[in-house]
């Protein structure tokens, strides 16, 4: 397990640290705001209220929950953009582990990914994205923006697919995509990697990955 502090226990922090406590993880939090301290005591193993985004505050605060034990930063304050580049300078400054920063813009992620910043989130624009795919294309149960333009999908069997093996959908060939894995709908089985010869049933869930324009050539 790793430990993990999260700073600014909004909407966006306070479902980060929720998530890595379920799975186990060592969470810290940090907020000024105390009403949300109060609240993060529930999911974190430890909360502190605290202005991170003054430099001797944040040294405080780093001393006091062990620097040296944080694996990664999450950095959740990005609608304070001047606080969220501050906050990022004192970390990189005092050598804490990986830092990913929430941000609102590509100007906010470049300035941020000067300061050394390992991975900048769009959230906002992210599941506004995603909401706007399924909307286009009512198969997709869900999808995973990965680098450079790739995606991975899923995506429920359209009726085009239903009786016709892989082999003869030619998924690579015809939308420049890789079946990884099939969900069954009824059992929930998951078979990874399934092979040429398999016949795509009703009620599967494809599990592709892809550049993003072959969303646009799967059937509706």
């Amino acid at each position: 397990m790793k430990n993990f502090l999260v700073i600014g226990l909004g909407a966006f922090g306070e479902a980060v640290a929720k998530t890595l406590y379920a799975q186990g993880h060592t969470v810290m939090g940090v907020d000024i705001n105390r009403e949300r301290v109060d609240r993060a005591h529930e999911f974190t193993s430890e909360a502190v209220e605290a202005d991170v985004a003054d430099r001797d505050t944040m040294g405080q605060v780093l001393d006091t929950l062990g620097v040296e034990n944080i694996d990664t930063v999450i950095v959740g304050v990005g609608r304070r953009l001047d606080a969220s580049v501050l906050i990022c300078l004192f970390l990189k400054e005092m050598n804490v582990g990986r830092i990913v920063a929430k941000v609102l813009t590509h100007d906010h992620a470049r300035v941020l990914h000067r300061l050394g910043v390992h991975k900048s989130l769009f959230p906002e624009a992210d599941s506004g994205e995603r909401l706007a795919r399924q909307l286009a294309n009512p198969n997709i149960e869900d999808l995973i923006h990965l680098e450079d333009g790739i995606e991975v999908i899923e995506i429920s069997a359209p009726g085009a697919f239903v009786g016709s093996s892989l082999e003869a959908i030619q998924f690579r060939r015809e939308y420049g995509m890789y079946v990884i894995a099939v969900r069954k709908g009824i059992s929930m089985e998951v078979e990874v990697l399934p092979g040429a010869e398999y016949v795509i049933e009703k009620g599967d869930i494809l599990v592709l990955i892809g550049p993003v324009e072959a969303l646009e050539k799967l059937p509706k």
